[in-house]
């Protein structure tokens, strides 16, 4: 049996988590990286944050009632919580202080990090990291309004890619906000996709994501405008020279995502998500394939 504080940290959600560590540590490569300690700090920091966020959402969702309805599954468990509360494997008040504790020490982490490198990225960071766990937290009735979701895709992702930067090459750049940005449109298309497949259990739950608020359709139109938007942005900067050249090989993924599109009233929503996540993953591995090959050749 899964210890109940492993299922409860929700490993599974990482891979979002860590695109966007991943896209910031290739900026990094691309700009010159010249505090290489600061690596492993950064990727702790950034593990402690998903961890905590992953114990408070735990906890918001039962305090408020959204555990007690049945989410969509598939083969990874990709929506709702990890039912430990529910099932009384850990105790609420204990999901609570962990978490705490976890984001006091991502916060910490990031406090050394500024005072060694730069002052503003104290502030920068303690914005993202703030936005991040409330998000989390405010998954409840109410909560943010829908407003949240945009406040962390468009306004935390930036803000951490930016910092990260920062840290590890000792310069603000226009290329770590630019991808930032792009990175934070990607975020954005996955949560209103989420918010898709997760509709009915917001609805009966209380929830007010964005996607419920617009209704499906609008919200399909939404994530495709968006994403074919990023697709031309990306491959108009790498022909600016802003980003790499290689970057344009992500307009190899028009094609499939035509094909995604156009399928997904044909097929239930939880395939469309799978094969959107696959999707969004591609779009930002192309992107931090970019700055590596650049740096190869």
């Amino acid at each position: 049996m899964v210890n109940p504080w492993v299922r409860a940290i929700r490993l599974q959600y990482y891979p979002t988590t860590g695109l966007i560590l991943l896209v910031a540590l290739s900026v990094s490569a691309f700009e010159g990286i010249v505090f290489m300690t600061g690596i492993v700090w950064i990727v702790a920091g950034n593990v402690l944050l998903h961890c905590a966020c992953s114990l408070i959402n735990e906890y918001r969702d039962f305090k408020t009632g959204a555990d007690l309805v049945e989410y969509p599954q598939s083969g990874w468990s990709a929506t709702g919580g990890s039912g430990v509360l529910k099932e009384q494997l850990l105790l609420p008040r204990q999901a609570l202080r962990v978490s705490a504790i976890l984001f006091l020490a991502s916060w910490a982490i990031w406090l050394v990090l500024g005072y060694k490198t730069d002052y503003w990225v104290v502030f920068l960071m303690s914005g993202a990291l703030l936005m991040t766990y409330l998000y989390s937290a405010a998954v409840s009735v109410g909560g943010f309004y829908y407003y949240r979701d945009v406040a962390m895709s468009l306004g935390s992702v930036p803000l951490v890619v930016v910092s990260v930067v920062k840290v590890l090459t000792a310069g603000y750049s226009l290329v770590a906000l630019a991808t930032g940005i792009i990175m934070g449109i990607l975020i954005l298309i996955y949560l209103l996709y989420h918010g898709i497949v997760d509709l009915n259990a917001d609805s009966m739950s209380g929830k007010l994501r964005i996607s419920r608020v617009l209704g499906p359709e609008k919200t399909r139109m939404v994530a495709k405008v968006l994403f074919f938007s990023t697709v031309l942005g990306v491959t108009g900067l790498a022909y600016k020279g802003v980003l790499p050249q290689f970057s344009m090989l992500i307009v190899t993924l028009l094609p499939p995502a035509i094909v995604v599109m156009w399928n997904e009233k044909r097929q239930p929503p939880m395939k469309t998500y799978n094969q959107v996540i696959l999707l969004l993953g591609a779009a930002a591995v192309f992107l931090c394939s970019g700055f590596w090959v650049h740096l190869v050749l």
